[in-house]
């Protein structure tokens, strides 16, 4: 990585007026922590890197180890970004950005969650035409920007083996071997490179005359309340085809539609009891295989984690370890296939020594 400038657990890095870093030459750091605000933020971390709030037009990381978020805001908030590491954001707790243009991203895997409460949707790519490092095409060899998965100087063997696994990660714009992607509003254009896409908006994904593309074998992408414009540039019936399938855009009439939106899961029945919660609804499973209870104390975007402490039956699931008098905000999920078919809404919950149906 480099000559390390500055080192702590914690770092704090304002530029009122000018940037951290530059396009060229980002900041060298070996901290845990990160606060930083500027015109721009360009930054290389030697380890695990959690973000409290970066705050910038153009955001640059690359990071020896993983990305996450601290808290339940809003991580990264930026015009632009572009993003390389092992691991950025997890299952139950997905790195929040609200970022207009994901020009880059780079990692195993991509756990995001777009809140789009100031700059409404996430591009793929889709306002740089031109690159804002070197001010190429986007694919040019050792630009900080275009190149994040292969110019980590002693970490990019763990970086774009999303895009690599596809045969075509100079195309994406985003590849891991994971991207799972949730957007309070719309998800925009560009290229998806990985073995599994998940991609789930409240808008729309992609434009009506500019689909969103995977290079996927396994992929869905679903729309709450709008459309999903989602085209596979990979022949579905080809196993040979991943090397070539950024060149394959055009053939949409092979393609498979995008996958109808999750089915929703509908609490029938919320029975309170002391410390635990029964949710009814119709179960396929008395067991409870394919099931994800996921459960936050604030409600808030990155802050939902699986709920281990459960008990299914042939009525619905029954959460326990919960704290009296006190408010949980949940939700239910059923994977099959690796896809997710259907999910509940947010319900907020409070359970109490006085039994109770709500």
């Amino acid at each position: 990585m480099g000559v390390v400038l500055l080192a702590a657990e914690n770092a704090t890095l304002n530029a009122l007026a000018g940037s951290v870093g530059t396009a060229g030459v980002p900041l060298r750091l070996s901290v845990d922590n990160l606060w930083a605000l500027g015109d721009s933020v360009y930054v290389r971390n030697d380890k695990d890197l959690a973000i409290g709030e970066i705050i910038a037009d153009d955001v640059g990381l690359q990071v020896a180890g993983d990305i996450t978020g601290i808290g339940a805001g809003t991580h990264i908030i930026a015009k632009n970004a572009a993003l390389a590491a092992s691991n950025i954001g997890t299952a139950g707790a997905r790195l929040a950005v609200d970022v207009s243009d994901l020009f880059r991203s780079r990692s195993d895997t991509l756990y995001l969650y777009s809140a789009g409460a100031i700059l409404g949707k996430l591009d793929i790519g889709g306002n740089n035409t031109v690159c804002p490092g070197c001010s190429q095409d986007g694919n040019s060899q050792g630009c900080y920007w275009c190149d994040g998965g292969n110019s980590q100087g002693g970490d990019g063997n763990s970086q774009g083996g999303g895009g690599n696994s596809q045969g075509d990660d100079g195309a994406a714009k985003i590849a891991a071997l994971k991207v799972d992607i949730l957007a309070a509003g719309n998800i925009g254009s560009g290229r998806v490179a990985g073995r599994e896409i998940s991609l789930h908006a409240y808008g729309d994904i992609g434009y009506v005359k500019d689909y969103l593309l995977t290079l996927a074998k396994s992929w869905a992408a679903s729309s709450e309340y709008g459309t999903a414009y989602v085209k596979s540039a990979i022949p579905p019936d080809d196993n040979n085809s991943q090397g070539g399938g950024g060149n394959s855009q055009g053939g949409g009439a092979t393609t498979p539609p995008p996958p109808a939106p999750p089915a929703t899961i509908k609490i029938t029945k919320t029975t309170v009891g002391s410390g635990q919660v029964s949710l009814d609804f119709a179960i396929r499973s008395a067991i409870g295989k394919g099931y994800t209870v996921y459960i936050s104390e604030t409600g808030a975007a990155g802050s939902f984690k699986a709920h281990t402490n459960v008990t299914y039956s042939s009525k619905g699931v029954t959460l326990k370890g919960l704290t009296n008098n006190k408010t949980y905000y949940v939700y239910i999920e059923y994977v099959e296939g690796g896809k997710v078919l259907e999910q509940s809404a947010v319900l907020t919950v409070r359970p109490s020594s006085n039994s109770n149906q709500q």
